[in-house]
């Protein structure tokens, strides 16, 4: 299921964001949290509504009954009107690389309980009001570092482009990045342990 929250209704609905409905206590929680909440029980509505409202966050279970969930963040983040909006995955999955590999920011494995729901809308309000977002980049081929960097460029995001995993580890231990693409391979280690280390931040 996926949700539409809004900290505040207004008329052309830029503070809509959008999170996963699976217990019924999530609707208390976001209200707690001060939101108020639609949901969307099928894929294929999920999708409208993204493209519809341009949310900005989604928590999406990958279980959808009418539509793969992985095929769902797969055409959100290709379709380049939607990729920049951060998702969180709910899944019965024990495995955070499958869809932090696929662009999603968080990874939460069912059970999810109260906590980590307000977690997640905490995270979301910290994440939405950062005046700035920062992306790091990392590929041993500069012209391929290059190439996302102008297709990711935009106002408001701070870019620190890196060559090696070891350069990468380092620099996320000193500093909190919204985001990470890295290369397929690496020189020195895997991106699927940046991925993870990233993860457990």
């Amino acid at each position: 299921m996926i949700a539409k929250l809004f900290k505040q209704v207004i008329a052309n609905c830029s503070s809509l964001k959008t999170i996963s409905s699976l217990p019924k206590f999530l609707w208390t929680r976001a209200r707690e949290k001060g939101f108020k909440a639609i949901v969307a029980t099928r894929g294929v509505t999920a999708l409208e509504f993204a493209r519809s409202y341009k949310p900005d966050a989604i928590t999406l279970d990958v279980h959808i009954p009418d539509m793969d969930g992985w095929t769902i963040l797969n055409i959100l983040k290709s379709d380049s009107n939607l990729r920049h909006i951060p998702v969180d995955i709910i899944t019965n999955e024990n495995d955070p690389l499958r869809g932090l590999s696929r662009g999603a920011l968080r990874h939460f494995t069912k059970p999810v309980s109260r906590a980590q729901i307000g977690e997640a809308l905490d995270f979301f309000n910290n994440f939405l009001d950062q005046p700035e977002k920062h992306l790091l980049i990392v590929t041993v081929d500069e012209q391929e570092s290059k190439q996302i960097s102008d297709l990711l460029a935009d106002e408001g995001i701070s870019i620190i482009k890196l060559q090696s995993g070891k350069e990468a580890l380092a620099m996320m231990s000193e500093k909190a990045f919204d985001c990470i693409v890295t290369g397929v391979q690496l020189s020195d280690m895997s991106a699927f342990r940046i991925y993870y280390c990233h993860a457990r931040r």
